[in-house]
């Protein structure tokens, strides 16, 4: 939802930059804003054989007074990922699509 570069740094860590995007998405699940000035970078480092990092940095001079980041690190699964087959038909995407349009908070209802 943005224009995205990326290139190996340091040899060990990915990282992808991403400018240019709209303001019609959320910038997370639970629906903190941004807006059209974002600068998305990620950095993805594999730690060990078992375990990828993940750090994130926020900029964003709309909603946020400075740039903000995060980081978390993911283990890998020991089970298979597809143990049961997933059926995804043109149905479920389009409702899936329209749930990430929706508005994070519900408009007041009128009375």
């Amino acid at each position: 939802m943005g224009d995205s570069i990326g290139w190996y740094e340091n040899g060990d860590t990915l990282v992808v930059d991403s400018i240019g995007f709209n303001d019609k998405t959320w910038l997370d699940q639970l629906g903190h804003p941004h807006r059209e000035q974002l600068h998305y970078i990620e950095r993805y480092k594999r730690v060990n054989a078992t375990t990828m990092e993940l750090e994130v940095i926020v900029d964003d001079p709309g909603p946020y007074t400075r740039p903000f980041s995060a980081r978390r690190q993911f283990k890998m699964a020991t089970t298979p990922f597809m143990q049961n087959p997933w059926v995804c038909s043109v149905r479920e995407n389009n409702l899936h699509k329209e749930s990430l349009l929706a508005p994070a908070v519900a408009p007041p209802a009128n009375k």
